[in-house]
């Protein structure tokens, strides 16, 4: 899944920026939350994670399943495995 995946780091730094942006800008949107935390499990053809899967591709181009990415308005966290890992070490700044 990662052999060969490269993401643009400008364009994920922009959008990254733009949803935390408008978190600090409006918090109320937020209903208060000072973290939010999207999961998405394995690969399959099941709708009930087609937001956590948009997301992805809006932000990084590429879906990545068995990831949790955590947000804060300032902040982005992952846990995923180390090949996955490695392909977002990049965007880290």
């Amino acid at each position: 899944m990662t052999e060969g995946v490269s993401i643009d780091a400008v364009l994920f730094q922009r959008r990254l920026a733009a949803l935390q942006t408008g978190w600090r800008d409006n918090p109320t949107s937020w209903g208060g939350s000072t973290a939010v935390l999207i999961t998405t499990g394995a690969s399959s053809d099941d709708l009930r994670y087609l937001k956590s899967l948009s997301l992805h591709l809006w932000l990084f181009g590429y879906e990545l399943p068995d990831t949790i990415l955590m947000f804060t308005p300032t902040e982005m966290h992952v846990l995923s495995s180390q090949k996955k890992v490695e392909v977002l070490r990049p965007l880290a700044a």
